[in-house]
């Protein structure tokens, strides 16, 4: 019986995440359940000049925005449980690297921040790299936010023994 990870990871309808500071990788076969690519071209407010019918602008940047939205399914307990995992490892990623303590300080537990939590995110050609000149597959960016809504009316695999779904 084929499962549907195998089918997606075959057909490359994974979501994959890395790390960039880390290296720390995740990936989740998924159904896309939204997306939209944004793209906002940003320019000065405009000056309006004598002689002139329109303001003259100057361009300031380019922003893109990815919203993505995927069930992640599990066919067996062994299935969500490693789902979970790398839901949990994900969430980890979403936080900076610091330095280790600095000791000999008032306060031992000082630290810097030593790396943002940039990620390379790809999924099939609707996000990807497309430089000629880079090995990284993944688009590199931030997440901006993240939620998990489990589908209470589907249910959930239970490990009774140690009180968790």
């Amino acid at each position: 019986m084929i499962k549907f990870h195998e089918i997606a990871e075959g057909n490359n309808h994974v979501v994959r995440l890395l790390h960039v500071a880390i290296g720390a990788q995740v990936h989740f076969p998924a159904f896309i359940t939204e997306f939209t690519d944004a793209y906002a071209v940003n320019w000065t407010g405009g000056e309006t000049v004598y002689g002139r019918a329109d303001p003259i602008k100057a361009y300031q940047n380019t922003t893109r925005t990815i919203n993505i939205g995927f069930d992640v399914l599990a066919h067996s307990y062994d299935r969500a449980k490693e789902n979970l995992e790398n839901y949990g490892k994900f969430t980890q990623m979403l936080y900076p690297l610091y330095s280790e303590p600095i000791r000999g300080t008032a306060d031992d537990d000082t630290r810097t921040l030593k790396a943002p939590p940039l990620m390379r995110l790809e999924f099939a050609n609707f996000v990807t790299n497309t430089s000629r000149n880079s090995e990284d597959t993944g688009l590199l960016g931030c997440i901006d936010n993240l939620t998990f809504a489990p589908n209470m009316e589907s249910g959930f695999f239970t490990d009774i023994a140690a009180g968790k779904l």
